[in-house]
């Protein structure tokens, strides 16, 4: 898997990534891995059905909300912002 932000760029990524629940986020360890790893990616999760206890992130799709969240921070950072839905 080829995140700008983990193979030499220096343009910083925030990657605002849905899934059903936590445990099928698809490559977690290796996004995980990445962002510990470099100061220039960001892995926002949002869970839109099962959330763990304590759950302080996102619980919806990303929407048009989400998007416009996303474009706010874009226009603020200068960072480029992935969306990644995963599951139905």
């Amino acid at each position: 898997m080829a995140v700008p932000a983990a193979v030499g760029s220096t343009v910083a990524t925030r990657m605002l990534y849905s899934s059903r629940s936590f445990e099928e986020v698809i490559y977690r360890d290796e996004l995980d891995h990445l962002v510990s790893n470099t100061t220039h990616l960001e892995v926002v999760y949002t869970l839109t059905r099962v959330q763990p206890p304590g759950w302080k992130g996102y619980h919806r799709r990303i929407d048009t909300e989400a998007q416009a969240r996303g474009r706010t921070f874009l226009d603020m950072r200068g960072v480029r912002v992935l969306q990644i839905s995963a599951g139905a």
